[in-house]
């Protein structure tokens, strides 16, 4: 997708620079920092110091803002879709007068890095999407990875997002589970696949590579969560009895199978651990 223009224009009113936490440059106060929520805080751990960091899909902008003001990134790639969406990070950003060490663009995915002068970033956060979205941008733009560190979170299907890390010759090093306002994400942290490593099989790709080899804190219960929405979706596929369900179901029983197997395990670290 070309990039646009509309991406440097001016979108905030005269005089007024404001972020969404209540800060504004009216009468010389100064913005609040944004707080992140668990899934940010998250992703914000995950990102190494680095020069430079692609925000693809920025939205709020909350995430771009606290690396750039916490030195893990020098300068931000903020992108989005669309010039209104763009228009909520660039406000936050004008607003913390970080925008000198920002650019912005408007496109679609990993297209959006053509719009830095190297065409490449360090660390790549795409997040708040749903798998088949996020495995899409990642196979339509694997030449343009060139090695970047990835911070990804899907909303739906952690199997087809694992799936499409192995696809584009990647592996993840981290995967962090984390519960907010009653909702389950999971974090995910990936580099380029080392000479010969091994491709993740269906344990791996159904339960989480590192899920399975670290057990960190929330990773039982968020198998188990995970556990008891495939029990509602097995039920429901059995209780319509549609032909067309069939595959479906097997795939769902295979990995509820691979659930319970990896929730037998001893190991998995509690929060008083």
């Amino acid at each position: 997708m070309t990039l646009s223009g509309e991406g440097n224009e001016e979108m905030t009113a005269p005089g007024l620079s404001c972020c969404a936490d209540g800060g504004s440059e009216m009468n010389g106060r100064p913005p609040r920092p944004p707080r992140l929520d668990e899934r940010l805080r998250a992703a914000f751990d995950m990102v190494a110091p680095c020069q430079v960091c692609a925000d693809i899909g920025a939205d709020h902008g909350r995430l771009s803002a606290e690396l750039l003001l916490h030195e893990r990134a020098q300068h931000m790639l903020v992108t989005d879709l669309s010039s209104k969406s763009l228009a909520k990070a660039r406000n936050r950003l004008e607003g913390l007068r970080l925008e000198h060490r920002v650019t912005f663009a408007i496109a679609d995915g990993l297209a959006a890095l053509d719009a830095l002068p190297a065409a490449r970033a360090d660390t790549i956060c795409i997040l708040g999407m749903g798998a088949e979205t996020l495995a899409g941008i990642l196979i339509r733009g694997h030449e343009k990875l060139l090695g970047a560190t990835m911070v990804l979170s899907a909303q739906t299907e952690q199997p087809r997002l694992r799936q499409a890390v192995v696809d584009v010759d990647y592996r993840i090093r981290e995967e962090r589970p984390v519960q907010q306002s009653g909702r389950w994400y999971l974090l995910i942290r990936a580099t380029p696949a080392t000479e010969g490593e091994a491709a993740y099989g269906e344990r791996e790709l159904f339960a989480g590579p590192c899920l399975l080899r670290d057990k960190p804190i929330q990773g039982k219960a968020f198998l188990l969560h995970r556990k008891r929405l495939l029990l509602t979706m097995i039920r429901a596929i059995k209780q319509t009895k549609r032909s067309k369900d069939i595959p479906r179901l097997a795939r769902l029983e295979c990995e509820l199978q691979h659930l319970e197997s990896a929730l037998l395990e001893d190991g998995w670290k509690e929060s008083g651990d």
